[in-house]
């Protein structure tokens, strides 16, 4: 039972929205990357963030109460590809000005969200993508295994 009350604050603690100082540094990675990108620093790397922010901002949002519109996703995904190509292209991994107006969309809602959600929602979502990730890689490496 004393174990039990001692994890209590901890088990309060995860319902709660991030805290605001955690927030705005979680938050501002994501500012300076697409602000990078849209400088003309930006890499694939950087990219790929900002495709992992919109995929958690939409999960975030199908659980919670700040919802990441769906034509805003769609728009953001679209932006991101065709970003991706023209950085493969060129090596210019900068965005258009329609991408870069709907990831700062993007942006906004993930703050949002971070002002309001429980933190447990980060953390199952960030599993939820990681896993992903994982898979997909795991089968690019069996299908480079089978074909090399």
């Amino acid at each position: 039972m004393e174990e039990l009350t001692q994890t209590a604050p901890y088990a309060r603690a995860m319902t709660l929205p991030v805290a605001p100082a955690i927030a705005t540094e979680l938050a501002l990675v994501y500012h300076v990357i697409l602000e990078a990108m849209r400088g003309g620093y930006g890499n694939e790397a950087h990219l790929g963030s900002m495709l992992q922010l919109t995929i958690r901002t939409l999960l975030i949002g199908e659980k919670g109460r700040v919802r990441l519109k769906q034509h805003v996703f769609r728009e953001a995904q679209n932006g991101i590809v065709r970003c991706r190509l023209a950085g493969m292209r060129t090596g210019s991994w900068t965005p258009d000005p329609a991408t870069y107006e709907t990831l700062c969309e993007v942006l906004a809602t993930f703050d949002r969200q971070l002002a309001v959600t429980p933190f447990y929602e980060f953390m199952l979502v960030n599993e939820e993508v990681n896993a992903s990730i994982a898979r997909r890689k795991a089968k690019a490496a069996k299908k480079d295994a089978k074909s090399g």
